[in-house]
């Protein structure tokens, strides 16, 4: 997904960090965060995460999705919908994964979540009630497990920024 240059510079500046400060503790050059505020240059993963924990906030804020993740199945659905038009747009992983100002995903994660997204998909059109259940409460505990996973991530960034005062 494409982090917002400018919502990462509002963030930056929201948090009291310079950009110096913000380069040292992603291990990155002063510069490279000014292309990332200007949208010049893209984000790998993994830096996307450093960002995200320096500035106490969530990767999805940093991509400038909702804070809060859908609530519910066809929500989910639209927007694994919206992320094959973007495969579907860019015409395979790897134009996604070079664009740039996208953060790098990895090829087989995404084509394995796709893959999942299928199988559900297929699985719920021919299944009775109690299975179209079962799903919706396994993907209910999914959606559950990454809310706990970005609030600890908050946290850490949190105890970070204030090591780094």
């Amino acid at each position: 997904m494409k982090i917002k240059g400018e919502a990462l510079k509002q963030f930056r500046e929201s948090a009291g960090i310079t950009q110096s400060q913000l380069s040292e503790y992603v291990g990155v050059d002063k510069n490279t965060i000014s292309r990332w505020e200007t949208g010049n240059r893209g984000v790998k993963d993994d830096n996307c995460r450093k960002l995200a924990n320096a500035l106490n906030i969530t990767v999805a804020q940093l991509m400038g999705l909702p804070e809060h993740p859908p609530t519910d199945t066809q929500s989910m659905e639209a927007g694994i919908d919206i992320g094959l038009q973007e495969i579907k747009r860019y015409g395979s992983l790897d134009s996604i994964i070079q664009a740039p100002g996208r953060c790098n995903r990895s090829p087989s994660l995404v084509s394995r979540l796709v893959q999942i997204r299928d199988e559900i998909k297929d699985a719920y059109g021919k299944t009775d009630q109690h299975d179209r259940s079962i799903i919706k409460a396994t993907l209910s505990a999914l959606e559950a497990d990454i809310v706990a996973i970005e609030n600890t991530e908050k946290e850490h960034a949190a105890e970070t920024t204030q090591k780094m005062a």
